[in-house]
């Protein structure tokens, strides 16, 4: 099986790129409803999740910013900490999906861009042995904006890379943010081997 775990689904932008190429199953993970109502995306491979993943199975409080497109649960994050618009999401623990959805013969590709929760998901992932499940796992590094959480990610995170060489930094590999992300997702997945555009894109 190919599978690719698109975590942190925002509208749609990287599992638009994803379903050009041969993935059995594109899992797409997005709690929030505002972003879930812009992804509109017609294939029999993608699975919308109306949850997030996260170190544990609960209900938080996702704080979306003024004058952004970004969400967070930490209140703190750099443009959502003055947060105008709030929503109860539903989190579950990320190696407990990551387990009873794919094998350790997949070729699980994935990226993690979740607004600060990506150090929780990383953690929990590696006390469970599965960052290994992944072929490629690209990573955006947003505890670097949220004051909260900056000290235990700046230890976290590097040591995370060092020891796993098949998870990236999204520096290291392309920049997720809009505009262009699709774009830079499709030219990602098109150096990676084990995977092909489908004849169609």
């Amino acid at each position: 099986m190919k599978i690719f775990f698109d975590i942190g689904g925002h509208k749609g932008e990287t599992s638009e790129a994803a379903i050009k190429f041969d993935f059995d199953v594109i899992h797409c993970f997005e709690p929030s409803a505002k972003a879930r109502n812009y992804i509109k995306i017609d294939d029999p491979r993608f699975c919308l999740h109306d949850f997030g993943l996260f170190s544990e199975n609960s209900s938080q409080t996702l704080h979306h910013g003024r004058h952004s497109y970004s969400a967070s649960i930490y209140h703190d994050k750099r443009h959502v900490s003055e947060s105008f618009e709030q929503e109860v999401i539903e989190l579950r623990k990320a190696s407990d999906f990551i387990r009873e959805n794919s094998k350790s013969d997949d070729l699980v590709i994935g990226k993690i861009n979740v607004e600060g929760a990506e150090i929780a998901i990383l953690e929990d992932l590696e006390a469970a042995n599965l960052l290994n499940r992944f072929t490629n796992l690209v990573v955006y590094p947003d505890y670097r904006k949220v004051p909260s959480i900056k000290a235990h990610g700046k230890m976290v995170f590097p040591r995370i890379l060092a020891a796993n060489s098949n998870v990236t930094a999204s520096g290291d590999t392309f920049d997720l943010l809009v505009p262009g992300v699709t774009s830079k997702t499709e030219k990602w997945l098109a150096g990676l081997d084990g995977i092909s555009r489908n004849a169609a894109s």
